[in-house]
């Protein structure tokens, strides 16, 4: 996907963690207003985030769209290699809970076929031509 960083990624995050106004999402990633415009534009163009009016007041808020929400499971791996891998002293771990079950979550990646874990050593790749 062209056009798509770092400040893209961390504005996809905070809006998968609710956070969704621009102020918040300013907050949250320290990103500098112009680069925060220019990204939000960004992602509206590609069709990942969508603005909307929030009914009580005059302030925006932005949502995740369908194809947003389909980058939310790379964002969640992420998370989770950063913490177990990236972290310093002074991280704390984003801990995330499974709504419906009240657990933990620990992302994996299954195959949809048996459900079994899938390891790297496991896979094969064939590029299918389009039609």
């Amino acid at each position: 996907m062209t056009n798509m960083n770092r400040w893209s990624a961390l504005i996809i995050r905070a809006l998968f963690t609710r956070l969704d106004s621009f102020q918040t999402i300013q907050k949250d990633t320290q990103m500098a207003t112009n680069i925060l415009s220019e990204r939000v534009q960004i992602l509206q163009d590609k069709d990942i985030i969508t603005k909307a009016k929030l009914p009580q007041n005059r302030h925006m808020k932005y949502l995740l769209t369908k194809k947003g929400r389909g980058i939310c499971p790379i964002i969640l791996a992420l998370m989770e290699s950063g913490d177990t891998w990236y972290k310093d002293s002074h991280d704390q771990p984003l801990t995330l809970t499974h709504k419906p079950c009240g657990n933990p979550l620990v992302m994996q990646v299954a195959c949809s076929a048996c459900d079994g874990i899938l390891l790297p050593q496991e896979v094969t790749y064939k590029l299918e031509r389009a039609l």
